[in-house]
């Protein structure tokens, strides 16, 4: 799992635009409490704010992530992020929490991105 300390001691909206991106910040700590790889964007994007995250990213040096938001608008965030040199790289899976009906992990579909 990618580890970005800065974020890990975050306690204030204020902190997190001082330190970074909402968006980035929101999909680092849902990784770290599903236990994924990956950052995961699980929300829609406006164009505006695309930048920001890849910027995000790369001063990470995160070059790939996953998508899982699947509602309208993800057509235009792909190609607003298509526009951004990023780029869809397949099919994968992601850890989306514990079904404690069946006491078995659940997963959903997601799409592997990639910072060219």
């Amino acid at each position: 799992m990618l580890e970005i300390k800065s974020y890990d001691s975050i306690r204030s909206r204020k902190e997190i635009k001082d330190n970074g991106n909402l968006v980035v910040f929101s999909a680092y700590k849902a990784a770290k409490r599903a236990g994924n790889e990956l950052l995961d964007i699980n929300d829609f994007i406006n164009n505006k704010d695309i930048q920001d995250v890849i910027a995000v990213f790369l001063g990470h040096d995160i070059r790939e992530f996953t998508i899982s938001y699947a509602g309208t608008g993800l057509l235009e965030m792909l190609a607003d992020f298509d526009k951004n040199a990023v780029k869809i790289a397949g099919m994968t899976k992601i850890k989306s929490g514990w079904d404690f009906e069946t006491d078995e992990e659940e997963t959903k579909p997601a799409l592997m991105m990639k910072i060219a």
